[in-house]
């Protein structure tokens, strides 16, 4: 099993979302090393600094069971992820090129000069 930490307000019960200024939500960030809990701590507190931000707070571990639900040969993986970002760069391209002016007669990117 593996151990992941989280940070839950004791009030609400609502986990800390990470980061400099940490909002409370339902699900929170986890950490998936203490050390990378207390790499947060040094920034919110800075080396040795008082916050207040967690004065109500509690650190929760939680046991990770892992549980394997499915697989993928590797080249399999690798071509749907290049066919996806390929798919991704097509549709970004053809949003731009729907945003380009077109010439009415030659329907080709509206340049100066053009013969419209």
């Amino acid at each position: 099993m593996t151990t992941v930490y989280k940070i839950r307000r004791k009030s609400d019960g609502l986990f800390s979302t990470g980061g400099a200024w940490p909002q409370f939500k339902t699900k929170g960030k986890q950490w998936p090393t203490r050390a990378g809990l207390h790499a947060h701590f040094n920034i919110v507190f800075g080396r040795g600094g008082q916050s207040d931000r967690y004065a109500d707070c509690e650190i929760v571990a939680i046991e990770v069971e892992e549980r394997e639900v499915a697989w993928t040969p590797v080249f399999q993986y690798h071509a749907e992820r290049q066919r996806y970002l390929q798919q991704q760069a097509t549709a970004k391209e053809e949003k731009r090129q729907s945003r380009t002016p077109k010439c009415p007669s030659c329907k080709q990117p509206l340049k100066k000069g053009c013969h419209a």
